[in-house]
């Protein structure tokens, strides 16, 4: 782990373009879950078109979760947040998944860590 006189971590740009990544296959994803909400109105004039609202939501779920990893990377807080919105930005389009998983994980030292006050008070002692 690199740090700086302080002992505090070196910020690098490995969590920013993992955040800015995951963020930007996330609004694509919410993009491409409106389309489908778009198309089940269409084809629902026609016949039964359940299942594009079912991909919809689904990929309006991945959007969602995709952004809230990307915050979590651009702030460099919670890193298992950070990597599982880096995992869910592969739906749209996977290069954007891939190469965020790759960032995060890179970046892992970044992120911070909890401090024992922290720990202590969460655990009672």
């Amino acid at each position: 782990m690199t740090v700086n006189l302080q002992n505090q971590p070196v910020n690098s740009w490995k969590s920013i373009t993992a955040g800015v990544l995951s963020i930007l296959a996330g609004l694509l994803a919410i993009l491409l879950a409106l389309m489908m909400f778009h198309r089940h109105e269409v084809i629902g004039l026609l016949s039964r078109g359940g299942r594009w609202r079912v991909v919809g939501m689904f990929a309006m779920l991945m959007g969602i979760m995709s952004i809230i990893g990307g915050i979590f990377a651009l702030m460099r807080k919670v890193w298992g947040a950070a990597l599982a919105g880096a995992i869910t930005a592969l739906y749209p389009w996977g290069i954007f998944g891939i190469l965020a998983i790759i960032f995060v994980a890179m970046g892992k030292q970044e992120f911070s860590k909890p401090s024992k006050a922290t720990g202590d008070k969460l655990s009672g002692s």
